[in-house]
């Protein structure tokens, strides 16, 4: 076993990918001793807990904010909705992740997920709803844009209707008082 804060080439020790250097480090959970790739610069290694421990802690992952607005989730190997990453990467959309498990199920590559307030980090059930393709997106998008129009118009109407309630209940009011002072 290396000391703890050895630090070798990715080749000395059969690792490969985009790190060059390793660091022999303990989990600060569990206290498990594994290689971990290395910052040279900040002099630190990349991650200070074990995949266990991060797969069982309360996060159960790390989230990642796209520019665009959504939430990557990353995935554990052993996730049951790993299948549904986004390429090779160990990512999932957020609001995917969300349907997919109040579905009990993978969402398939025909399936999209729409955001109902448009929000995209609004990653709430009750704010998703499940669509087959882009075309049915589009025109639930469309129709719920519409339903939204309608009932502001209803509220505004409704809003009238009792400034109107209100004007003929001060009238009414005050010609009560009138007759009383007679």
């Amino acid at each position: 076993m290396p000391e703890i804060g050895a630090i070798k080439q990715s080749g000395q020790i059969g690792k490969t990918g985009r790190a060059k250097k390793f660091i022999w480090t303990a989990c600060s959970d569990c206290g498990k001793e594994r290689w971990v790739a290395y910052r040279v610069k900040e002099k630190q290694p990349v991650y200070s807990k074990c995949v266990s421990c991060v797969s069982s802690g309360p996060r159960r992952g790390l989230k990642y904010k796209q520019k665009n607005g959504y939430i990557l989730v990353w995935l554990f190997p052993n996730n049951p909705f790993y299948p549904m990453r986004l390429g090779n990467c160990n990512r999932v959309a957020e609001h995917r992740l969300m349907m997919a498990k109040s579905l009990g199920r993978c969402l398939g590559s025909d399936e999209f997920v729409h955001h109902l307030n448009g929000i995209r980090n609004d990653n709430r059930i009750e704010n998703l709803c499940l669509t087959t393709n882009k075309l049915h997106h589009n025109a639930a998008f469309t129709m719920l844009q519409n339903e939204i129009r309608n009932l502001q118009t209803q509220v505004r109407n409704q809003a009238i209707r009792i400034r109107k309630l209100e004007i003929i209940n001060t009238k009414l009011n005050s010609s009560v008082f009138s007759k009383g002072k007679k």
